[in-house]
């Protein structure tokens, strides 16, 4: 566990925290100030040193990093711009085949639905949707669905609506047998909980960096297990795509010649191949280190510390007699806890009217789901779920 002085030094690193309670990871989080200098010292050596060749080595280093976080080799790891962007390019890079089926569950974000959607309407796949039991998801409804013809199951680690956190291991296997990928959302996972895509079995997976991993938005990871990764054919390709005697070669004719526009033979063998554009170094240095700063504290550290403030967080809300759809289990349930506040939530116009009035009250929360949705991250404390319950009960009792 933390001691109260290492949690006082730990919150001196994220300034906001003196400014408002911050029970939003589930949306966007604090940056460290370590990770706020080093997006400002990258932006500093490209644009006042115009210091440019340290990046390609940057983006390296960073995917070596995520790898320790998620036990996975750098060649593994693609950097990319969200969540978004990792979910497409592996539901349009499989060569579906006639008669295949795909799996999600009907709690899952937009992001992680819509792309296999669309392309399920191209290409005449199946969707067969998982409907959840009181918020949760069991794995005989998936075995139920799973058979010889599902070519991907899809599903989030940890449900954005409540924290419902599935068993990958059990999943995964069941996907295997039948010879079906699991992929995985690992935005509300990544930086709250331990992720360890071997021991979990996850064929790919992808997140961005600006939630639970405390990094800028415009970042995030794509893993693809090296077994899988040339069965998948990027939908885009750029330079980066390239393996790399050939990306070197055609360079070498963009410098010297007039010989550059032509076809390509060779895809890079490793996570590359789903990489195009130019990325921003200040980013990938931000999400770096925000990365090596989770790594620093420790993740199981971190896991301990977020189920330590659930468990209170659980508790207050059983004191004052509110329901909550997340689960009680602690093998079931992360950082995300939501809550019905025993008020109309049901248009938007009144979930943001309810947020606007906590944030004028100090407290950053979310609706989700109809509910009122408190994240509790590493460097929350009791007294800020406290001081949050006493912004709501003022809400409250001015209606």
């Amino acid at each position: 566990m933390f001691s109260p002085q290492e949690i006082e030094r730990i919150r001196e690193d994220f300034p906001v925290l003196k400014e408002v309670v911050h029970l939003a990871s589930a949306a966007t989080t604090p940056m460290p100030l370590s990770s706020i200098r080093a997006v400002q010292e990258a932006i500093g050596r490209m644009y006042l040193k115009w210091d440019r060749a340290w990046a390609k080595d940057l983006q390296e280093e960073c995917k070596k990093s995520i790898g320790r976080l998620v036990n996975a080799d750098s060649t593994e790891i693609a950097l990319i711009s969200s969540t978004t962007q990792g979910i497409n390019a592996i539901a349009s890079g499989i060569s579906w085949r006639e008669g295949d089926n795909l799996v999600i569950d009907d709690l899952e974000y937009p992001a992680n639905a819509l792309p296999w959607y669309h392309q399920a309407k191209k290409r005449g796949v199946e969707v067969r949707v998982v409907r959840n039991r009181n918020y949760t998801l069991q794995m005989k409804d998936f075995s139920k669905l799973i058979d010889e013809n599902t070519r991907v199951v899809a599903v989030s680690h940890v449900q954005f609506v409540n924290g419902f956190r599935i068993e990958l291991k059990e999943l995964s296997k069941m996907a295997h047998e039948v010879g079906a990928l699991l992929f995985v959302d690992a935005i509300q996972s990544l930086g709250a909980v331990r992720v360890d895509v071997r021991e979990f079995g996850i064929d790919a997976m992808s997140a961005g960096g600006y939630k639970w991993l405390c990094g800028p938005i415009g970042t995030g990871l794509l893993y693809v297990k090296k077994e899988v990764i040339e069965e998948i054919n990027p939908a885009y390709m750029g330079f980066d795509g390239l393996e790399d005697k050939e990306r070197g070669d055609l360079w070498s004719k963009v410098v010297t010649s007039l010989d550059y526009v032509r076809d390509y033979r060779r895809l890079s063998k490793n996570a590359k191949r789903f990489e195009y554009g130019y990325k921003n170094p200040a980013l990938v240095a931000g999400l770096k280190s925000s990365v090596e700063y989770l790594l620093g504290v420790g993740i199981e550290r971190i896991e301990s510390r977020i189920s330590y403030l659930v468990d209170y967080l659980l508790n207050k809300l059983e004191e004052k007699g509110f329901s909550t759809i997340t689960p009680r289990e602690k093998k079931y349930r992360a950082g995300i806890v939501n809550f019905n506040p025993g008020i109309d939530l049901g248009t938007e116009e009144k979930a943001e009217k309810l947020t606007t009035k906590l944030r004028e009250e100090g407290a950053v929360v979310t609706v989700r789901g109809g509910g009122i949705r408190v994240c509790c991250h590493f460097f929350n404390t009791t007294e800020d779920i406290d001081r949050f319950f006493e912004a709501l009960g003022k809400i409250l009792a001015s209606k």
